[in-house]
C-alpha cells in the first residue's frame, strides 16, 4: 500500500519510485491519493489506484505500508502489525519515522534518496526480516489489548467531570 499523505500535492516521483519497487519485488501496488494527477498514467498491471480507502480496514491486509510518516497512517500500521517504509518530508514526518524505526517495525529513506533500488531493497529487507515480523505483531497485540480508544474517553470524561465540579 502506497500513500503519500493527504495534503501531499507533489507525489508524482514517489509514486513512480515505489511503484517501480513493487515491480521489481513482483509484488502489487495499491496508490492511495486524491490527486490522480500525481499518478502515473498508465498504471503497469500490477499497480491500482483508489482515492480513499479506510486504512483501518485496508492496513490488515497489506504486505507493508510506504508513506510519508503521518502519524495517523503510522498509527494505522502499527495497529494492523504491518512493516513501514517512511519518506518523511517535514512536521512531525522525521520525528514519527524515527519512532518506527526503534520500534523495530519501519525504515526510513530521505527524499533525495527515494529511488525504485533503494525502496526495492528496503521493502525487500522488511518483508523478509523475522525480527521485523515479530514487531509487528508484538505492537498489533499491545494496541488491540490495550483499549485504546474506551482509556482516551475514560480520561477525557474524567476531566470533564472535574471541570463541574
Amino acid at each position: 500500500m502506497i500513500t503519500p499523505g493527504s495534503a501531499n500535492r507533489h507525489a508524482a516521483a514517489f509514486f513512480r519510485a515505489a511503484i517501480d519497487a513493487a515491480g521489481r519485488l513482483r509484488r502489487r501496488a495499491l496508490l492511495v491519493t486524491g490527486y490522480g494527477d500525481h499518478v502515473p498514467h498508465p498504471l503497469p498491471t500490477h499497480a491500482h489506484h483508489a482515492t480513499f480507502a479506510p486504512f483501518s480496514t485496508l492496513f490488515p491486509g497489506v504486505a507493508a505500508v510506504v508513506h510519508h510518516g503521518g502519524i495517523g497512517t503510522c498509527a494505522q500500521g502499527l495497529a494492523a502489525g504491518v512493516p513501514q517504509l517512511v519518506m518523511p518530508m517535514g512536521f512531525d514526518q522525521p520525528d514519527n519515522a524515527a519512532r518506527l524505526v526503534r520500534l523495530g517495525v519501519g525504515h526510513v529513506i530521505r527524499p533525495a534518496q527515494f529511488t525504485a533500488p533503494a525502496v526495492a531493497a528496503a521493502l525487500d529487507r522488511l518483508l523478509s526480516s523475522a525480527a521485523v515480523a515479530d514487531r509487528c505483531a508484538q505492537w498489533r497485540r499491545e494496541i488491540c489489548a490495550s483499549e485504546a480508544a474506551a482509556r482516551t474517553c475514560d480520561l477525557i470524561e474524567a476531566q470533564f467531570r472535574g471541570a463541574a465540579d
